[in-house]
C-alpha cells in the first residue's frame, strides 16, 4: 500500500521543519501547501526531509515555494520520465492585496506498475476575488487528464463543493482540506482519514491506496 498525505504548513504558526518530519514519518508521498514562513521566505522541504526524499519545489520566492510534492525514495512510487510534460507547475490565481499568487503542481507518476497523476493546489479564499479563476484552472486540468488521478488541496471551501466543482466522483475532506480521486482508483482499494497535528491549523489528510499485506 502507498500513503499519500496532504499538509498545510500554516506559515503563521512556525515549527515547519518539525511538522514536516512528523508527517513524513508515516507517508510515502507528501502534497504540501503554504511552504513559506512568517517572513514569506520559502520553507526548503528537501533540506528539512533529507536525502531519503525527492522533492519538487520552486524556491525562488514564498508564493512559488508554497506548493510542493515530495516522494520517499524506494517507496515504489516513481516519476514517469517517459510521459510528456511529466511535471507541470502553473499559476492558477494572480496575487492581489488579499492573497499571494497561487500555483498548482502536477506530477505524472507510477505507483508500482500503475500510472497515476497527482495534482496539488491551494485555492484562494472567496473574499480574495480569485477563487473562481483558480477553481476553473484546477477543474480544466482535472477534466483533461484521463485515468487514475488524485487532487490534494486546500480548497478554502466545503470539500463537497470542491469535489462537485471539480467533477470528481470520490472525495474525502476536513474543511478546508480535501482529497479527490477518480473512479479507477476505487478498484485498488482506497481509504482516507484526517488527524489534527501540532504545527498545522488544518487537519492532515492521508489517502491509503492498496491493501495492507497480512
Amino acid at each position: 500500500m502507498t500513503r499519500y498525505r496532504v499538509v498545510n504548513l500554516a506559515w503563521q504558526l512556525g515549527g515547519d521543519v518539525k511538522l514536516l518530519r512528523a508527517v513524513a514519518s508515516a507517508a510515502d508521498v507528501l502534497a504540501l501547501v503554504e511552504c513559506r514562513d512568517f517572513h514569506n521566505n520559502p520553507v526548503d522541504v528537501a533540506t528539512a526531509l533529507g536525502a531519503e526524499w525527492d522533492v519538487w519545489q520552486d524556491l525562488s520566492d514564498g508564493a512559488r515555494a508554497g506548493t510542493a510534492i515530495a516522494i520517499r525514495k524506494g517507496c515504489g512510487v516513481t516519476v514517469r520520465h517517459g510521459a510528456q510534460a511529466f511535471e507541470q507547475f502553473v499559476r492558477v490565481a494572480d496575487g492581489n492585496s488579499e492573497v499571494q499568487a497561487r500555483y498548482m503542481r502536477t506530477l505524472k507518476i507510477r505507483d508500482g506498475h500503475k500510472r497515476l497523476t497527482l495534482f496539488v493546489v491551494h485555492i484562494p479564499l472567496a473574499s480574495s476575488g480569485q477563487q473562481e479563476v483558480a477553481m476553473r484552472a484546477a477543474t480544466r486540468a482535472w477534466r483533461r487528464t484521463p485515468g487514475r488521478k488524485i487532487m490534494m488541496a486546500d480548497g478554502n471551501m466545503p470539500p463537497i463543493v470542491f469535489a462537485a466543482d471539480l467533477g470528481a466522483p470520490h472525495y474525502s475532506g476536513s474543511k478546508p482540506m480535501v482529497i479527490a480521486w477518480s473512479a479507477p482508483l476505487e478498484r485498488d482499494g482506497v481509504r482516507a482519514n484526517w488527524v489534527a497535528t501540532t504545527g498545522s491549523d488544518h487537519k492532515i489528510g492521508t489517502l491509503q491506496i492498496g491493501r495492507a499485506h497480512v
